[in-house]
């Protein structure tokens, strides 16, 4: 009888799952075929489709550059210039700050603050009252020194790339700029909040963002040129947790095409 309960509870359970949307992720019909249609040829297809194994362990000689004590909230400015730095650049935080990157300062009324999205622009002042700017921003600073340059190197913002796509940047010789935390302490939001130039709707800011380069990795850590703290190793799961807190942002250079999906075009993967 209970064997029987077993038994049926298993042909429910696959009924819902198979029922109700839940679809495997197929193969290209070309490289199913090829699989002779078995599991064990469609495991080593769906392998042979990551691409060769990441080294065990890869640091990059980024250099570092810290913030202090000309720009207390530089973070972003300060790692995008190790970023060009290690690319042979002779980047210099202030301009790149000032000159580069897009900022916008605060507008106060009588009834509200006013200021940027910080995707678009540096909100505030980084050597005196400022808060940060997001991966779109730090790109087109990049991008704006690179053409100035008369680079062929293109800043490509790859936000939601997880773990897996980080390693494989930097196995291919690509630090990256990434936000998490300050110390990598978990994600805490402001008090202060101001209006956007481009809607008036309310932005809350995060209190301890930071921006930083990730050059390294081994199995147990990554590597981090951090603009407060200097050179870091980061466990693991502490700089992935933080790094997804913030919602994945990152930024690279690269010879490729200026889209994620012509230099990742096996997509995201897991941690």
């Amino acid at each position: 009888m209970r064997a029987g309960i077993k038994s049926i509870l298993l042909i429910l359970a696959c009924a819902v799952l198979f029922g109700a949307g839940f679809r495997p992720r197929p193969l290209p019909a070309a490289a199913y075929a090829a699989t002779g249609y078995s599991f064990a040829g469609a495991l080593r297809a769906w392998k042979e489709s990551l691409g060769p194994p990441l080294p065990e362990a890869v640091l990059l000689d980024v250099p570092v550059f810290y913030q202090w004590p000309e720009m207390p909230n530089g973070c972003e400015a300060t790692a995008l210039t190790m970023l060009l730095q290690y690319y042979g650049f002779a980047a210099d935080k202030l301009s790149v700050a000032y000159d580069y990157i897009p900022r916008s300062d605060f507008t106060y009324t009588w009834f509200s603050t006013y200021g940027p999205d910080p995707a678009s622009a540096y909100a505030g002042d980084p050597a005196l009252f400022g808060f940060y700017c997001l991966a779109p921003a730090v790109a087109e600073g990049a991008n704006r020194y690179l053409a100035e340059q008369d680079s062929t190197l293109r800043a490509v913002d790859i936000s939601s790339a997880d773990g897996y796509v980080l390693r494989r940047s930097i196995a291919q010789g690509r630090p990256v700029v990434v936000w998490a935390t300050i110390g990598f302490e978990p994600l805490v939001y402001s008090d202060y909040s101001w209006r956007l130039y481009s809607d008036s709707s309310v932005y809350h800011p995060y209190k301890n963002l930071h921006c930083l380069v990730v050059c390294g990795y081994d199995a147990d850590y990554f590597y981090i040129r951090d603009p407060l703290y200097g050179a870091l190793q980061i466990e693991c799961g502490t700089f992935l947790l933080r790094y997804a807190e913030m919602e994945r942002r990152a930024v690279v250079l690269s010879e490729a095409p200026p889209d994620a999906s012509a230099l990742y075009p096996g997509g995201a993967r897991l941690s």
